[in-house]
């Protein structure tokens, strides 16, 4: 997956994808992601440790 904002802030190199979360629907304790509307995208920069959260809504 290629994206502008998979490189880290910070040291400028390619961060891993590590996940991707959407609402939890049919499940007993309901989380809604992104006002039910979307995604969220989730890149880890495995030298500094950085985490970065995308949100993309449909």
């Amino acid at each position: 997956m290629e994206t502008p904002w998979n490189y880290c802030p910070q040291c400028r190199r390619k961060m891993v994808f590590v996940a991707a979360m959407t609402s939890t629907t049919g499940f007993e304790q309901y989380i809604p992601i992104n006002n039910e509307s979307g995604f969220q995208y989730h890149w880890a920069c495995d030298v500094c440790g950085i985490l970065s959260v995308i949100a993309q809504w449909t």
